[in-house]
Parts: C-alpha cells; sequence; structure tokens
C-alpha cells in the first residue's frame, strides 16, 4: 500500500501487498501525533497482513475513516477501528465498504475459497462489529463460492442513487459490477451502522490527495 502521514492522519491506499505491518510500524514510530487512519482506495489483498495492521490500529484505539472504495482486506483493517467513520464526501457513491469471503492465494490452491479462513473473519468481523452483523448476510458472504461476491455498504445520509438502498449484495456474476447499486440486489432494512460496520455518525472532514504530502512507501 501506499503510505502517506499529513498531521495525525496516515493515508493508506492501493493493494495490500504483504509488507504492510513492518511499513505501519515504522511509520508510526516516526509520527507519533498519529490517530487516525485513512483509507482511500484500496481493491484488497494479503489478508494476513490486513489483520496484522487492523490489530495494531485496534489496540492503539484510533478511529478509521474511509473515504474511497475500500474492499476486502482494506475492510478487514477499518473494522480496527475503535470508532469508525464515513467521510464527508463530495461522490458518496465513490466511497464504499466491501466484504467478500477468505480466498486462497497459494500455488497449489490458487482462486480457491478459504475454507480455514472463513473462521477468521467470521470471528473477525462478530468482534469489531459488537455481534450487530447480521448473520445471514455474514454467511452469505463468507460461504460464497464466487471471488467476485461481495457486499457493498455505502453511507446511508450521502448516498442517494439507491433510492432508499446503501446496501447492495453482489452475487458476482453481474455484467456492471462497478456500479452495484444498479447491478446488484438491494438489502433492504440493513446498512453499514446496524450491521456495525461503521459505528460514528460523525462524518469527518479529512486532508485532501491534493494537500498530501510525497508517500513514505
Amino acid at each position: 500500500m501506499e503510505f502517506r502521514v499529513a498531521g495525525n492522519e496516515l493515508h493508506l491506499s492501493g493493494r495490500v501487498a504483504g509488507q504492510e505491518l513492518a511499513q505501519f510500524k515504522d511509520t508510526v514510530a516516526a509520527h507519533p501525533d498519529i490517530d487516525t487512519v485513512v483509507f482511500r482506495n484500496s481493491p484488497g489483498g494479503d489478508v494476513w497482513s490486513a489483520y496484522r495492521v487492523g490489530e495494531e490500529i485496534r489496540d492503539r484505539g484510533w478511529r478509521t475513516v474511509v473515504v474511497g472504495r475500500c474492499y476486502s482486506a482494506c475492510a478487514i483493517m477499518f473494522l480496527g477501528g475503535r470508532t469508525r467513520h464515513y467521510a464527508q464526501a463530495s461522490r458518496p457513491e465513490y466511497m464504499v465498504l466491501g466484504f467478500h469471503g477468505p480466498w486462497n492465494t497459494g500455488l497449489l490452491e490458487s482462486n480457491t475459497p478459504g475454507f480455514r479462513g472463513r473462521v477468521q473473519l467470521r470471528r473477525w468481523i462478530v468482534e469489531r462489529t459488537d455481534g450487530k452483523v447480521d448473520a445471514r448476510l455474514l454467511e452469505r458472504f463468507i460461504e460464497n463460492e464466487r471471488r467476485a461476491a461481495f457486499l457493498h455498504a455505502y453511507d446511508p445520509e450521502q448516498f442517494t442513487k439507491g433510492a432508499g438502498a446503501s446496501m447492495f449484495f453482489c452475487e458476482g456474476n453481474e455484467k456492471n459490477r462497478s456500479r452495484p447499486y444498479e447491478a446488484c440486489e438491494r438489502i433492504a432494512g440493513h446498512d453499514a451502522f446496524s450491521m456495525g460496520f461503521v459505528n460514528s455518525a460523525e462524518r469527518l472532514r479529512v486532508i485532501p490527495p491534493s494537500k498530501l504530502p510525497a508517500p513514505l512507501y
């Protein structure tokens, strides 16, 4: 991932490649004022690193903010926040948390469901959401046999394109998954707050990309 620090904010973006834990610890040691981790755009990646960084965030009691598309391993990290926020966004359709089941990446098991990883993911999500996550929806994305199956959670206050819905489930075979609010199933009666993914109603204003310094990594 790309690491940028501005004041008390650590901005993370890009694919989780596997070296993030060491980079995170080095960054924190060099910037003791950090108390907020901002997730911009990330497609996910290495799940081991995601849990370890998420645990570091949790243990420090920091807050997390999503301001872009934060999928898979990125969403695992985001759940580490003591308070978890949506940013104040001008384009809320580009600000979304995406959850799916674990998948193997090793040479022998590449692109197969991570059956052992399902236990860990289930435990992490239930713990970090204080048990608020809907059990049926949780199992639906954890147990899904399609890698492209995702539960998408937009900000129910700022997002308007869903015409009353802010959570959508994609089975992974839709033609236009880049706009899940058009292509995928609307989930009625649930949103990111009722599921415990986001637990603070405060929409934060974070430092925009144009004012961020050069990346550390």
